[in-house]
């Protein structure tokens, strides 16, 4: 890591945080209840989820933000996986017993429509004291989810 790259953004966010507190404090309020809605979601809720549940827990995440009609993104991610799978990956993702790397792979690998941003913006919110953002942005070249949740 570029530490020195990370201190001058952490400056200019702490300076921005400063400039716009009325703004900051609506934002952290707003992904505060976004991170409780989703720690609703246990092993036995996700199992059991219907199209419109899906649609409750995928539409509200910042990654969904650039698809304007967010019915039809879902409702194609569930024609392509089908629901049965896309329940068992969810639960699994989070609450699977192999690690997480493993986890990760395996819903990359299963699930098409629904990346790193996505992924990492629900295990930050369902587990946001162990699990960062990770998207194409925040991963170095060739990265794998090895290398990033691997503890060795």
């Amino acid at each position: 890591m570029n530490e020195k790259k990370f201190l001058s953004y952490l400056e200019r966010y702490s300076q921005w945080l400063k400039a716009h507190k009325a703004k900051s404090t609506e934002e952290l309020a707003e992904r505060e209840a976004h991170a409780k809605e989703m720690q609703k979601y246990d092993k036995a809720r996700l199992l059991n989820m219907t199209a419109d549940d899906v649609y409750n827990l995928l539409s509200p995440l910042w990654a969904m933000g650039m698809w304007g009609n967010k019915h039809y993104k879902i409702d194609n991610l569930i024609e392509t996986n089908s629901i049965e799978l896309i329940r068992y990956q969810f639960a699994n993702l989070l609450y699977g017993k192999d690690s997480l790397a493993k986890r990760w792979d395996e819903f990359r690998q299963k699930i098409k429509g629904i990346g790193p941003g996505i992924m990492s913006e629900i295990l930050n919110k369902a587990f946001p004291d162990n699990c960062i953002l990770w998207n194409s942005r925040a991963s170095a070249p060739n990265t794998t989810a090895h290398s990033v949740f691997s503890s060795s």
